[in-house]
This record gives C-alpha cells, structure tokens and sequence, in this order.
C-alpha cells in the first residue's frame, strides 16, 4: 500500500520534472530566438537598444540554465527519496510478516 503510494507519488514528480524541462527547453530557445533577433537589430543600426536587450536576453538565458541545474538537483533528490520509501515500504511489509507470527 505505502509502496504504492510512493511509487505514485515519484511518477506524478518525474512527470512533474519532465514539464519543468520541457519549459525551460522552450525558454531557452525563446531566448535564443530573442538573441538572434537583437543582433539582426544591431546590425541595421540600433545598436544600443539592441545591446541592451542582447544583455536582458543572455540574463534571461542564464537564469533559465540555472532553473534547468536546480530542476536536475531535484530529480536527483526526487530519486533518491524514492528509493528511500521503496527501502522503508520493504521493511514495513518485513516488519508485517514477522508480527503476524505471533500469536496471542
């Protein structure tokens, strides 16, 4: 039963996780396309504008990697809480077996 539940649980976050990349994919080709854009204006003479927005865009970029590092952080530690109540779901059917055995 808990190891259903856990198993639930770790496929509903794994789905979870796989649309958080998804997303991040999605704003970092945004960003990507928003950087391409802005060196096409540069170079047909808005320079400073297009800098600007060049460097808004790369921040952008930058801070979507570092959500893509932390969303891998938590499927690395999704994982591993996974495996710990598979682990503690083990012991608790153990633990079943064992006291079933006695008799009062």
């Amino acid at each position: 039963m808990v190891a259903d539940e856990v198993r639930s649980l770790a496929s509903k976050t794994q789905m979870s996780t796989g649309e958080i990349q998804t997303m991040i994919e999605r704003l970092q080709h945004a960003a990507k396309q928003a950087v391409a854009a802005m060196e096409r204006s540069r170079e047909s003479g808005i320079a400073t504008a297009a800098s600007q927005q060049s460097q808004v865009s790369e921040d952008i970029s930058q801070n979507v990697q570092k959500i893509a590092d932390k969303s891998q952080e938590v499927v690395g530690k999704v994982s591993a809480t996974e495996e710990a109540f598979i682990q503690l779901a083990t012991q608790c059917q153990t633990l079943r077996q064992q006291v079933g055995r006695f008799q009062v």
